[in-house]
């Protein structure tokens, strides 16, 4: 069990290092976060759709499959949001779990 956890852990701090561009810097996603945080960020979490609403594909369907795409579209998923000076960034679960244990 424990060698589990250590596999976890290995893989949350490869994904946390990765190199990604961001405001034309090359800087990991730990770097990204702190900056954010640094800034005075605060967090959110808000619902959304499931699905996000397209007239095109809606309109080609018959009723039953509507009537689906209507269902899918009022389901409600949560998503988390850092938010600072009115610019909303997305947080995946990983990253939101190395808030945390800030």
């Amino acid at each position: 069990m424990n060698n589990i956890k250590q596999m976890n852990k290995a893989k949350q701090e490869a994904y946390l290092n990765k190199l990604i561009r961001w405001q034309g810097a090359i800087m990991t996603r730990k770097e990204r976060i702190n900056i954010i945080l640094k800034k005075g960020a605060f967090w959110e979490v808000m619902e959304e759709p499931a699905v996000k609403w397209n007239r095109r594909k809606f309109n080609n369907m018959d009723t039953k499959e509507q009537a689906e795409y209507m269902k899918r579209h009022e389901t409600v998923v949560e998503k988390d949001y850092l938010i600072f000076d009115n610019v909303y960034y997305i947080i995946t679960k990983t990253e939101k779990n190395y808030v945390w244990d800030l």
